[in-house]
């Protein structure tokens, strides 16, 4: 049940590092005692999968007293970038890594194909501690890092662990995200564990752009505006394209080259192109990343010049006088209804009834 597409149970069942021939017997019946766990018993609950028949297969596996471990994710699970591959590494034992009790070295690559993949982000910080594997007694012990500022991982091995990340999502997991443990020993690399990723975003194929392509942003706006997740059925996508269309006429509705496009029951903008139009990087930055602190927190992790065209789609051309022209022509509107509001509801309220009745 451990490591599903849906459910990863991460941390639920106990590991023992360091076993002993002496210690085996303890560390399989603890494993086998966490299988009923209460933590666990709730998380199926949660994910709708039976709970009258609990099983567990415990493996036996030789451990590597490792020089650099740590873990890989086939995307970015900061920004969704199916196009950049996530390491995070510490000296010793990848359970200081996994466990939390430090704060890793983190590298990101882009990855064009398996042959042409780049170090594009380095954060090498303070590892002041590390655990080792105690090969004389058994069990780990955790020390003190040698150089704490150090960086954990050269960059030949951050393009080999990238490497081995790419050949297991496309080798297990046919190409959905991946997620590996990883160690080096003695400079052989080692794949300890692979997992799917659960905690993304999936995208539809249609939205998915070719390696080495040029990246694209959206925004899905029933998120962000409507507070649901779920897709909207065909009626009522005709009716929010149909309201979006007499409320922002300018913003296209149709096609992935505009600012705006329905898939699948969803509504996205397309952020990308909006930061070619006149004043876009300034609608980004004063309309949207105020919104509120969650979509504004999403912004500042992410470069938006790794997602801006090098050329302006044909869907956003001469969209800003188009937006100009029609605040003029609301202006007439907005001036009667200064001076007769209550006039102005009751020829509102007549619209939307119209609107809903067509």
């Amino acid at each position: 049940e451990e490591d599903l597409a849906g459910s990863s149970f991460a941390g639920g069942y106990d590991t023992s590092l360091g076993v002993t021939s002496s210690g085996l017997q303890d560390a399989i019946i603890n494993s086998f005692a966490s299988l009923f766990d209460h933590r666990l018993y709730l998380y199926k609950i949660q994910h709708g999968m039976a709970t009258d028949s609990p099983r567990i297969a415990i493996i036996v596996q030789r451990q590597i007293n490792s020089d650099v471990s740590g873990v890989g994710f086939s995307l970015n699970p900061n920004n969704n970038c199916f196009d950049e591959i996530v390491i995070s590494s510490n000296f010793g034992l990848g359970e200081s890594v996994v466990s939390g009790t430090i704060t890793p070295d983190t590298y990101v690559v882009d990855r064009f194909d398996t042959k042409n993949m780049k170090v594009i982000s380095k954060q090498v910080v303070e590892k002041t501690s590390t655990i080792r594997l105690d090969e004389v007694s058994g069990g780990t012990r955790q020390e003190s890092n040698k150089s704490i500022t150090a960086q954990s991982l050269s960059d030949d091995q951050i393009l080999e662990v990238a490497r081995m990340v790419s050949a297991v999502e496309e080798k297990y997991f046919d190409g959905s995200p991946a997620d590996i443990e990883w160690a080096f020993h003695n400079k052989t690399l080692y794949l300890l564990q692979a997992r799917p990723v659960t905690a993304f975003v999936p995208l539809f194929p249609e939205m998915i752009t070719e390696r080495g392509n040029e990246k694209r942003l959206y925004l899905d706006i029933m998120v962000m505006s409507q507070g649901f997740s779920d897709p909207l059925s065909t009626l009522g996508l005709d009716i929010w394209k149909t309201s979006l269309a007499r409320m922002k006429p300018t913003m296209s509705t149709e096609g992935f080259d505009g600012l705006m496009f329905n898939i699948h029951g969803r509504e996205y903008m397309n952020i990308s192109n909006m930061l070619m139009m006149t004043g876009g990087s300034a609608m980004v930055n004063k309309s949207l990343r105020t919104y509120d602190k969650s979509l504004d927190r999403a912004f500042a992790s992410i470069d938006l010049n790794d997602y801006t065209p090098s050329y302006v789609p044909e869907g956003v051309r001469g969209i800003f006088g188009k937006s100009i022209k029609q605040l003029l022509a609301t202006l007439p509107n907005i001036i009667r209804g200064l001076y007769y509001g209550k006039d102005s509801m009751n020829q509102y309220v007549t619209d939307t009834n119209a609107l809903l009745e067509h």
